[in-house]
């Protein structure tokens, strides 16, 4: 049974790549102060990331949000809706802080030569 104001539900999703069925149906539902973690090495929870974060779209299914379904073409359209993966991947800045790579690509910078300032990166977004 999902519940129609959970913030994230997934249902039924399948996603194929070609002839290859990657992910047969799978559904889920995250209610507010959940946190979903994957290993990373499993395949099917690879997809399910990529499709939560608007890399991949699904063959088939819903994603839903607040109870409503939505389409997330790509990555900043699922940011511009809540929705924020953190990858796993030290491989892209390993020297730099945890923080630091969260807001890697679209760091807060100041406005006159939009330097940025590890403070602006540690300040709590609205």
């Amino acid at each position: 049974m999902t519940d129609a104001t959970a913030p994230l539900e997934l249902v039924k999703i399948r996603k194929e790549f070609g002839g290859v069925v990657a992910i047969s149906e799978f559904s889920l539902t995250l209610n507010g102060g959940e946190v979903w973690l994957c290993r990373r090495q499993r395949r099917r929870q690879v997809h399910l990331i990529k499709i939560v974060s608007g890399i991949h779209q699904p063959t088939s299914g819903e994603v839903r949000l607040g109870g409503r379904r939505v389409h997330l073409s790509d990555p900043s359209a699922a940011r511009r809706l809540g929705v924020e993966v953190v990858h796993q991947d030290l491989a892209i800045a390993e020297h730099q802080p945890v923080y630091m790579n969260m807001f890697l690509g679209r760091e807060l910078v100041t406005r006159r030569l939009r330097r940025l300032t590890r403070t602006n990166v540690r300040r709590p977004r609205p």
